[in-house]
């Protein structure tokens, strides 16, 4: 008699473990797809909304295209990338803009000035790179907290556990500025949805009935 058919419990939760998985990893990689066919159009509707616990000022279209400029430089690793050429910044700036969907309804003169604070962003952050590694480590960090067969199929939400935290996540991980805030948070939720259906140790099960917090002090 095999182990599977002697320990059918087991074999019961381990099944549904590797189906919440690969149901999981789908998911990540529709948003992974769905983040490079917009180039960054989730992160830029994701600026529209406050950062910080405390309420913010809205930010304005041209705000939100200058601050998509730098997410999209910052992310791009300077040594993998061709030398700086302006006429190809400024084409692939006004491509950024056209297949957002956050800019349908703007008129070609507003188009043209939200093109130029893509570039502008774009440029200002060429040289620069965010590793989003640590944030995704301690995503996954915090994911393995949680117990998906006490939580549920899918993880929750850790934008206010995010939001909370801010000053001291700034300063524990160096953040900067806005666009590496948004990197960070980006990376700290796909490392989180990697590390949510992991149990090490029985750690999610001893902490299920006590409120998981995102720092252990």
């Amino acid at each position: 008699m095999s182990i599977t058919q002697s320990n059918p419990r087991q074999a019961l939760t381990k099944a549904r473990r590797r189906f919440a998985l690969n149901l999981s990893l789908c998911i990540t990689l529709l948003a992974v797809s769905y983040w490079f066919y917009y180039e960054g159009e989730a992160m830029v509707e994701h600026a529209a909304a406050p950062s910080v616990a405390e309420p913010e000022a809205e930010l304005s279209l041209t705000e939100k295209a200058y601050l998509a400029g730098e997410i999209t430089a910052l992310k791009e690793f300077p040594g993998t990338m061709p030398e700086y050429e302006e006429a190809w910044v400024r084409r692939y700036s006004e491509r950024a803009i056209q297949r957002n969907r956050l800019f349908d309804e703007i008129d070609e003169t507003t188009a043209a000035e939200l093109a130029e604070a893509f570039f502008q962003g774009y440029t200002d952050r060429f040289e620069e790179y965010y590793d989003t590694s640590a944030a995704r480590a301690f995503g996954y960090a915090f994911g393995v907290k949680f117990n998906p067969d006490l939580e549920g199929l899918l993880p929750p939400a850790t934008d206010g556990a995010l939001r909370k935290n801010r000053r001291r996540l700034q300063q524990m991980f160096d953040i900067p500025d806005e666009a590496s805030w948004r990197l960070f948070c980006a990376a700290f939720d796909a490392g989180f949805v990697e590390g949510y259906h992991i149990i090490q140790d029985g750690v999610t099960a001893r902490l299920h009935s006590d409120k998981v917090r995102l720092f252990d002090d």
